[in-house]
């Protein structure tokens, strides 16, 4: 079934080069400077409100949260870091970064790119084929 479903690509669903520039244009964004700024304005603006992180990411992945449901510390916290990510624009800033290296690896691989959207395309029909067929 999987064969009939992925057509000729080599993939079914998404395809590695897609997953590649999702997780590249992220991790390459956090070090645009605006968004470095961006993280020294988020962290200050924390640190004012008594609490101690370098970046958002830092707040999020905090082991102290860990836990199955959030503490008291952890919803101070979390109203704190949403506070300071809207006083500084953050979200905007490390989006605005990220898209901008989502088209320049785009524009890199837009051939590739073309093709894999052909095969989704294919694959979206084979799907929409095997349903209706399916009864």
């Amino acid at each position: 079934m999987n064969k009939k479903l992925s057509g000729r690509a080599p993939f079914l669903g998404e395809a590695a080069l897609v997953h590649e520039i999702d997780a590249r244009s992220f991790d390459e964004s956090r070090k645009a400077p605006a968004v470095q700024e961006a993280f020294r304005g988020w962290s200050a603006c924390m640190l004012g409100k008594g609490f101690r992180y370098a970046t958002p990411m830092d707040a999020v992945n905090d082991p102290a949260f860990a836990g199955e449901s959030p503490g008291r510390d952890e919803q101070k916290t979390a109203e704190a870091d949403v506070a300071c990510k809207q006083q500084g624009n953050v979200v905007g800033i490390w989006f605005a970064a990220e898209v901008d290296r989502q088209h320049a690896m785009m524009a890199d691989h837009r051939n590739e790119l073309k093709t894999i959207r052909t095969q989704m395309d294919e694959q979206s029909a084979a799907v929409s084929e095997t349903l209706s067929t399916a009864g």
